[in-house]
């Protein structure tokens, strides 16, 4: 006969008995066991974390759009078109993602990303090109493009 606080731990787990604790002790240690071996990179790798060898697709850069620094909101918003391009154009070969979802991919895009008054990418793109030039650096197409890219990541 068990005693009263023995009665009350058990109680106090569901009912569980000793055999069930056990069991469910085995599968929690094999759940951390194959957590630890994701984390070390000998299992099955987090999705997020592991880029598969075939991807990005390493396809030639395509040369950055012109960006015209007279008119900055049109340049920006080229700039994000570019990338929008490029991430759609891996979805289909990278991930087999059907035609139909990369279209509602790019659909989305250009719905949540595009627009607004965008000052908090456009003010990386002119603080960038100020400090380069501040520092005596000449500013190249290239340059420029890439704070935009910068800019966007801070928009998305």
């Amino acid at each position: 006969m068990a005693s009263p606080a023995k009665r009350a731990r058990v109680e106090a787990n569901g009912g569980e008995d000793a055999a069930t604790l056990k069991s469910r002790i085995a599968e929690l240690e094999r759940e951390r066991d194959m957590w630890k071996a994701r984390a070390s990179g000998t299992g099955p790798q987090f999705p997020a974390t592991h880029w598969p060898a075939a991807k990005p697709s390493l396809a030639p850069l395509q040369p950055y759009p012109v960006y015209d620094r007279t008119k900055p909101k049109e340049a920006f918003l080229a700039v994000c078109d570019m990338m929008i391009d490029e991430i759609c154009k891996e979805l289909t070969p990278g991930y087999e993602m059907p035609e139909n979802e990369v279209a509602w991919v790019r659909r989305m895009l250009n719905y949540n990303v595009r627009g607004g008054k965008m000052n908090r990418g456009l003010m990386v793109v002119e603080s960038g090109v100020q400090i380069l030039e501040a520092k005596g650096m000449a500013t190249t197409n290239d340059d420029i493009v890439r704070l935009a890219i910068l800019g966007w990541g801070i928009e998305w």
